[in-house]
């Protein structure tokens, strides 16, 4: 009886082995599936232009504590003469490196590939702040107001003042 008894307590032992491996296993891919996620959502894109052999982006770093705004300008140069450009700053804000483009950069006249939904009203209120500052006409900007249009969801409206000075405006399409 005594053999019975250990080959029961081992078959035990086992099972218990196996239960204790099964809730390690779990645990660790829960938190391997935690840890993807936060790296996952840790940077992504919030706007993003591009030109000719280059492009300008700013990204959102996020962790637990606080959110970094990362400005990347990259500039290819098929010259080989050394004008490439690879510049990557940081900031606490992302109003700060959206100036440092805004009043550098006929940005809305660039290829606009991403405004996070986070941005999207700030930028567009400095569009239209940008298209009447340089008094942009309709001529110079139609050719990209189609596409803001839809990369914004907006209608953007113009027209001429009194001075016949450009005056751009935009309404939400629902």
């Amino acid at each position: 009886m005594y053999y019975f008894e250990e080959i029961a307590n081992k078959k035990h032992a086992v099972d218990s082995i196996d239960h204790a491996f099964a809730e390690i296993l779990q645990y660790m891919l829960a938190k391997q599936t935690v840890k993807s996620k936060k790296y996952i959502e840790k940077l992504e894109t919030i706007f993003e232009i591009g030109g000719e052999g280059g492009s300008i982006k700013i990204e959102r770093r996020k962790s637990d504590s606080k959110e970094v705004f990362i400005y990347k300008h990259n500039e290819f140069d098929p010259t080989d003469q050394g004008l490439d450009v690879n510049k990557r700053f940081e900031f606490d804000s992302f109003e700060e490196p959206f100036e440092m483009i805004n009043s550098k950069y006929p940005w809305p006249q660039l290829y606009i590939m991403t405004i996070h939904k986070d941005y999207r009203n700030y930028i567009i209120a400095k569009l239209v702040e940008k298209l009447n500052e340089n008094m942009v006409s309709l001529e110079v900007f139609g050719f990209h107001k189609q596409e803001v249009e839809e990369k914004f969801d907006i209608e953007l409206i113009y027209s001429v003042n009194e001075n016949k000075e450009p005056n751009w405006n935009f309404k939400t399409i629902v």
